[in-house]
């Protein structure tokens, strides 16, 4: 499971620090001493925009907040079953294009 995990969000060693929404988790790149780790987390961590933590949620990230708190289980399953057929769609199309491209390519050379 774990590394199933690693694979997913990109860590490829040790020590691999990454930090930010757990959706798209951005690589540390900064120093590995005690004083760029202390700075680095002083400026960069701690609680985030949430269900937990509405008030720290700018305008419009609390009108996102306020329209996913207000849909029940049901619909919050069928947006995100929709979501990933996007992107499944997406994945596909990327792919085919990607293969158009390469076959144009091998016929130009």
């Amino acid at each position: 499971e774990g590394k199933s995990k690693c694979d997913e969000v990109g860590v490829q060693g040790f020590p691999t620090l990454k930090s930010g929404d757990p959706n798209n988790l951005d690589d540390y790149e900064g120093g590995r001493d005690f004083d760029s780790l202390s700075n680095f987390a002083k400026e960069n961590l701690g609680p985030r925009c949430g269900p937990a933590n509405p008030e720290l949620c700018d305008k419009e990230q609390k009108a996102t907040l306020d329209k996913y708190m207000a849909m029940s289980v049901a619909d919050l399953a069928k947006a995100i079953e929709e979501k990933d057929a996007e992107m499944a769609k997406a994945e596909k199309d990327l792919e085919e294009l990607l293969k158009s491209l390469q076959n144009q390519y091998e016929e130009g050379q």
